[in-house]
């Protein structure tokens, strides 16, 4: 399903070199007033109630085996591990804004580190992220011999009256050998009744539509209600920037399928749920792929397998490309 772009990271550090990313769109409700600088934005950080979560997950285990875990603080997601997209621990700073996610080894002579910056947020009055400039730092080698790449930005997002996430749009530019490329992505999000309806994703270079996927989702007449969970297809950059808040509210109830096209013909995934006594979603699982996930809670932890990995940095990768520049397997193979 979507989100899935089978390269590793080095490649796509091959493939980038210094990317300058630019993003436009408004917000009515949107928190201006950030210094337009260095320093910190205007934006504010939210409760996870603006989410629509009527209980805060405490951890998360992926169906590859990687578990996130978030910190709260009255109310409010402090930070944590994001094990699936970014393999880094995440922390959210609130004087100024800002959320920042890093790692760094050295193992066996080989070193390895990777940052992720979100800085001068905007948000509108339920803190939701509407602006943000971006940077993406990685180095990596043995001993002397180490690449580093380089990557900043920003992006926006804009909103429904009932706080749903309607568009995301990010703009690139890409100098390779000599050819500059343009890069436009664009995320629009449709929703009923509080429930998440479809999604399009047009990837576009140098103005053409280079591919485009479009995602919809089917209810039950009995459909669960979630507990605050979001569906893992949906995620765009990180589980932790999600379950703060800061992408709007998850939706209302769990959808039954997610059907999608793509150059193989038609195809569909069902979902199914279980809950605990008190409502709280415990597990989803994708029957066509057979893979579960499964959501822990501050007073009861999680019940998921014991075989847990730690995530690699083709997830990095994985939610780069997926957010910012998929073109690139078009680009270079």
């Amino acid at each position: 399903m979507k989100g899935i772009f089978g390269i590793l990271w080095p490649v796509c550090a091959l493939a980038f070199g210094l990317v300058a990313f630019t993003a436009c769109g408004d917000d009515e409700e949107e928190n201006n007033g950030g210094d337009g600088g260095n320093g910190g934005g205007s934006g504010t950080v939210p409760s996870v109630s603006e989410a629509g979560i009527t209980h805060p997950v405490s951890s998360i285990w992926y169906a590859d085996g990687f578990l996130s875990q978030f910190n709260y603080s009255d109310g409010v997601l402090t930070g944590g591990y994001d094990a699936e997209y970014l393999g880094a621990n995440v922390t959210i700073n609130q004087s100024p804004l800002e959320i920042v996610a890093h790692e760094e080894s050295n193992e066996g002579g080989y070193y390895e580190l990777f940052e992720m910056r979100y800085y001068n947020i905007q948000t509108n009055s339920r803190g939701a992220i509407t602006r943000t400039d971006t940077s993406w730092k990685n180095a990596y080698g043995y001993g002397d011999e180490r690449e580093e790449i380089n990557l900043t930005g920003s992006l926006t997002g804009e909103y429904d009256a009932e706080g749903y996430l309607t568009k995301v749009v990010t703009r690139s530019e890409m100098n390779e050998y000599g050819m500059v490329y343009t890069l436009e992505n664009v995320f629009e999000f449709t929703w009923q009744d509080g429930n998440l309806m479809g999604e399009k994703i047009e990837y576009k270079m140098n103005g053409e539509i280079s591919e485009t996927q479009v995602y919809t989702y089917t209810y039950a007449e009995n459909a669960p209600v979630n507990s605050g969970i979001f569906m893992p297809d949906f995620v765009l950059d990180s589980d932790v920037i999600y379950y703060a808040g800061f992408w709007g509210k998850t939706t209302k109830n769990i959808p039954t399928s997610c059907s999608w096209t793509d150059e193989y013909g038609t195809h569909t995934e069902y979902y199914t749920v279980e809950m605990d006594g008190q409502g709280r979603i415990t597990s989803l699982t994708e029957e066509r792929h057979n893979h579960t996930f499964y959501y822990g809670y501050p007073d009861t932890g999680i019940n998921a397998p014991t075989n847990r990995s730690i995530a690699k940095k083709s997830q990095r990768c994985q939610a780069f490309q997926r957010m910012w520049a998929p073109q690139l397997s078009h680009i270079r193979h």
